[in-house]
C-alpha cells in the first residue's frame, strides 16, 4: 500500500511527458516521394507527349500554429519534366552549314531545390492514426537541366532519326520556378514523437520554366509551366 502513492505519481509524471512531447512547438521530418511530372506547353505548334517518373527528397519542419494547424516546410530536391514535341531544326553534322528542318521530341529532365510553404491541416488522432490536408505554394531554383533528344526529319533510307542523352539545356531553362502545392495524407503513430506519413501531393507550376527560342523560327518563344503528382512517404520525429 504504502508504494501506491509512488506509482500514481510516477503515472501522471509520465503522463504529463507524453503531454509536452505531444505540445512541442515544432517537428522533424525526412521524405521520399516518387512522382509522376508532365509539361504544359504555350506555344503554337508545341505539344506535350508524355510525362516522365522522377523523384522529391529532402527534409520537413512543422511549427504549431494551434492545436490542428501547423505551418510546413523543409527543404526539397525535386526533379520534375515531361515530353514535348515540336517543329524544328539543327546541324546533322559537324560540316554541314544548313540547318536540317523536322520534329524533334525533347524529354526534360530539371532539377530544383523547392522550398515549400504550406499551411498543415491535421485531424485529432484516431487510434494510431491522424488524418491531414495541406495547402501552399513552392518556390523552386534551378540545379541543373537535362534533356534527351530525338529529333526526326526526311533523310536518307539509313538515316533519318538523330539521339542525344543528357544534352545541357540549363541556358534554356527558368531559374526560378513557383508552384502551388494541394495535399492529402496520413500519419500512423510508432509510439512517442514518431510517426510514419505518407500522402499524395499535386504541385502545380505557375511561371514559365522554359526561357529558349526555336531554332527553326527565332521569334517563337518557348513557354510552358511543369506539374507533378507525388506520393509522399516519410518518418517524422
Amino acid at each position: 500500500m504504502k508504494r501506491t502513492p509512488l506509482i500514481i505519481a510516477l503515472i501522471v509524471l509520465s503522463c504529463l511527458s507524453l503531454r509536452a512531447q505531444d505540445d512541442r512547438p515544432f517537428r522533424f521530418g525526412l521524405h521520399i516521394s516518387p512522382l509522376v511530372g508532365w509539361m504544359k506547353p504555350d506555344v503554337v505548334g508545341y505539344a506535350s507527349d508524355g510525362s516522365t517518373l522522377n523523384l522529391n527528397y529532402g527534409f520537413s519542419t512543422e511549427f504549431m500554429l494551434a492545436q490542428n494547424y501547423t505551418f510546413a516546410t523543409g527543404l526539397d530536391f525535386i526533379t520534375l519534366g515531361g515530353k514535348l514535341l515540336y517543329p524544328d531544326a539543327i546541324l546533322i553534322s559537324a560540316g554541314d552549314t544548313a540547318l536540317e528542318e523536322g520534329n524533334m521530341l525533347r524529354k526534360y529532365r530539371t532539377q530544383y531545390l523547392q522550398l515549400p510553404l504550406t499551411i498543415r491541416m491535421r485531424t485529432n488522432q484516431m487510434g494510431y492514426l491522424t488524418f491531414y490536408g495541406q495547402f501552399g505554394f513552392t518556390a523552386g531554383f534551378l540545379l541543373k537541366a537535362h534533356a534527351d533528344d530525338e529529333f526526326d526529319y526526311e533523310g536518307s533510307a539509313q538515316v533519318d532519326k538523330i539521339t542525344a542523352e543528357k544534352v545541357d539545356i540549363q541556358d534554356d531553362v527558368s531559374f526560378f520556378r513557383a508552384g502551388m502545392l494541394i495535399g492529402l495524407g496520413a500519419e500512423y503513430s510508432l509510439g512517442g514523437t514518431t510517426a510514419l506519413c505518407a500522402g499524395i501531393n499535386f504541385n502545380n507550376g505557375f511561371t514559365d520554366v522554359l526561357r529558349g527560342k526555336n531554332a527553326l523560327d527565332s521569334s517563337k518563344e518557348e513557354h510552358a509551366i511543369s506539374n507533378a503528382i507525388e506520393v509522399s512517404l516519410g518518418v517524422i520525429f
